[in-house]
């Protein structure tokens, strides 16, 4: 028998394992694909985002319990493409000469309507988990408000704080071998 703050405390471990071990491979591949400092600016996306979601949680009710730690681990991978895409778009720009601001301002141009089309049709894919009924339904109504929240902060800050850290990453940008 545990009690209610060891299950918590419990449930955040696994997400903490979690997200780490995920934080750690999204790592090991930006650096692989993307040119130094830049794989490693586009990777803090995923903790910031993560951060915010659970922060925003207590506000819409929610603690973190099986059904939330779920949802969080789901939205996990989700969470970083945001920032690969308009990483590897800023990249191609700054070899093609483009000074870091440019590249940092058009890649956010020319990606914000995909990537903005792409997270609310995930997004919409979740929301029929809303109308469940039943038992099932008050369990897993979490899961689609979860993965909604932590997509919409992903693209936040996709937009907003990515751009500055890959102008400062992304200063010298040297080709590939």
């Amino acid at each position: 028998y545990h009690s209610e703050g060891q299950k918590v405390k419990d449930r955040v471990e696994v997400l903490s394992t979690n997200a780490l071990s995920g934080l750690l491979l999204v790592v090991v591949f930006l650096l692989i694909f993307l040119p130094g400092k830049i794989g490693l600016a586009a990777s803090l996306s995923l903790p910031f985002a993560m951060l915010g979601t659970v922060g925003f949680m207590p506000i819409f009710g929610m603690n973190i319990d099986a059904i939330t730690v779920l949802a969080l681990v789901i939205a996990l991978g989700m969470m970083v493409d945001n920032s690969v895409v308009i990483s590897e778009n800023f990249t191609r720009l700054r070899l093609d000469g483009l000074n870091p601001q440019d590249a940092a301002s058009k890649s956010i141009e020319n990606l914000w309507l995909p990537i903005t089309a792409t997270a609310f049709t995930t997004i919409a894919a979740f929301l029929p988990m809303l109308v469940t009924k039943g038992v099932m339904g008050q369990f897993i109504k979490w899961i689609p408000i979860v993965v909604s929240l932590a997509l919409i902060l992903s693209l936040l800050e996709s937009f907003f704080f990515l751009p500055m850290r890959l102008v400062w990453a992304g200063k010298k940008v040297k080709e590939r071998d």
